[in-house]
């Protein structure tokens, strides 16, 4: 499987260029030789909401009322970014009018590549992907869900080509005006 990326070269025609990342990146447990870089990406997220520290070793947060779960995004050899997972906030939800459309065991997910160079060429969609696989694995089919900026088109697109929806558009005190995306846990893509 390859993705394809468009490039503009400036003259309204758009090249391809084949970029095969879908068979390098893989989704690994943090360890500690990670954390100085997951702190830094941490500290460079535009997700206030999910600001925890993590314990790394287990790849679960140290807060366990939060039930985050995280792996660390590589490229080969190359730690780009993380992704991590963890119930819907049911608060949250008896607030939105997802409420009687999202299970009560939905899990909410998040990707950041924070390896600046390589944004932009599929990677995170290959994550979330392979993050869909792994928590239809662990957990059996789940309704994902995540919440992106509505100004972040690339997140948007990421997650779309990974086979979440656009279902609510909502006011997010940490992000503005943010949408939540939606996977009903059919695999949408091999």
């Amino acid at each position: 499987m390859s993705l394809v990326p468009k490039i503009d070269c400036g003259d309204e025609k758009e090249s391809a260029v084949q970029l095969t990342f879908a068979a390098r990146v893989s989704l690994r447990v943090p360890t500690s030789r990670e954390e100085p870089l997951l702190r830094k990406w941490l500290q460079a997220s535009r997700a206030e909401r999910y600001r925890t520290s993590p314990t790394l070793g287990n790849g679960r947060s140290s807060t366990p009322s939060e039930q985050l779960v995280w792996r660390i995004v590589w490229v080969e050899s190359e730690p780009v970014g993380y992704v991590r997972w963890r119930p819907v906030d049911p608060a949250w939800l008896r607030t939105t009018v997802l409420g009687g459309s999202v299970p009560a065991n939905a899990l909410e997910i998040d990707v950041f590549i924070g390896n600046y160079e390589r944004r932009g060429l599929g990677i995170g969609t290959e994550a979330i992907v392979r993050l869909l696989h792994l928590i239809r694995e662990i957990h059996g089919s789940r309704c994902v869900m995540a919440r992106s900026s509505v100004h972040d088109l690339a997140s948007r697109r990421a997650h779309e080509k990974a086979g979440l929806r656009e279902h609510y558009f909502y006011e997010d005190p940490g992000l503005g005006p943010a949408v939540a995306m939606i996977h009903f846990g059919q695999a949408d893509r091999g």
